[in-house]
């Protein structure tokens, strides 16, 4: 990813960082990333990672980008957003105009990143997707009930445990061939270059 023209409010240099995550069914609204901060470089940061979801429900799912200024303190000021349906998203590069927070186009603030797209259904063996599709579903009803329940322990330990599942048979299926993802896939790669 590699922004471009991003001013803070008031006076200064901001510090920038990206935030994407997800927004629709429970459990693709656990999809969240952050990238790390660039100090005092809000003219042209560019930041070199990778991150790869797992989408559930693509139909449902919105995709929000937003670039926040880490200020002396740690905590974070919204420089502007952008917001996208997942089906919208198409694989490629693309270059995100950002909005203010009364959703006007902020000018010539823009982030470069890189998107791909998968369907898992195309890429995965189908039993280790369904196992792990059974999973996802059993740690979201696990997740109400226990907080729910006045038997926390037991219920808290089950949740532990298939959330352990959940994680080993991703990883399998991560490791076993290049990585994939259940239903539709966002992979987001930072080769944005400066431009001088």
């Amino acid at each position: 990813m590699g922004a471009r023209n991003l001013l803070k409010q008031g006076r200064g240099i901001p510090s920038p960082f990206v935030e994407v995550e997800c927004a629709g069914q429970e459990i693709d609204s656990q999809n969240r990333y952050r990238t790390s901060t660039k100090s005092d470089n809000g003219l042209n940061p560019t930041w070199n990672e990778t991150f790869e979801w797992d989408i559930a429900n693509p139909d449902l799912a919105l995709v929000r980008i937003c670039v926040q200024d880490e200020d002396v303190f740690g905590e974070p000021n919204f420089l502007g957003q952008a917001t996208f349906p997942m089906r919208s998203m198409r694989t490629g590069y693309r270059s995100v105009q950002f909005l203010n927070a009364h959703s006007e186009e902020l000018e010539l603030a823009t982030l470069l990143i890189h998107v791909e797209v998968r369907n898992a259904r195309e890429d995965d063996d189908e039993d280790l997707y369904s196992s792990i599709q059974e999973l996802r579903q059993m740690v979201v009803r696990l997740n109400a009930e226990a907080s729910e329940a006045s038997n926390q322990t037991a219920l808290s330990e089950e949740l532990a445990a298939t959330q352990t599942r959940l994680f080993d048979l991703t990883a399998a299926r991560h490791k076993a061939q290049k990585p994939s993802v259940r239903n539709t896939a966002v992979r987001t790669q930072s080769n944005a270059r400066s431009h001088h």
